[in-house]
């Protein structure tokens, strides 16, 4: 009887915390990064950067990055300034990517600390040339 009330325990016990572990909040980055591609022709995207914030951030840099061969034919490779938890800031770009061009873009979000520490997040996209 005893082993039998200690085993129901053990198991009790065990789907308690298995149960409750995957129903925990899962920790987000402060800021999330996503790049999306739309082609306009078979060598120009449209390529939008969007960094939606998790949490008041006073200062944070967004950077595009382009690989060799491929060229900015409108927007800006850069924003800085200050986001509020739940706002987005987006960066819409032109780029033509001719040939058979590497045709990486990487976007980069850093986030300058109070204590002087960085906090980096990066995400990258191949982009298609497929025509539209």
């Amino acid at each position: 009887m005893r082993m039998k009330i200690y085993s129901t325990l053990f198991y009790l016990f065990f789907f308690f915390i298995i149960a409750s572990s995957a129903w925990a909040i899962k920790p987000r980055p402060p800021l999330q990064l996503s790049l999306h591609q739309a082609d306009v022709s078979e060598e120009v995207s449209k390529v939008t950067l969007i960094a939606t914030a998790n949490l008041d951030i006073r200062r944070v840099e967004l950077r595009v990055k382009l690989s060799s061969g491929l060229s900015l034919m409108k927007g800006e490779e850069k924003w800085e300034g200050p986001l509020k938890k739940g706002e987005a800031q987006k960066m819409e770009l032109i780029i033509q990517h001719p040939g058979h061009a590497p045709r990486e873009v990487a976007g980069e979000g850093i986030i300058h600390l109070d204590e002087g520490g960085v906090f980096i997040q990066k995400v990258t996209i191949t982009l298609s040339g497929e025509a539209p």
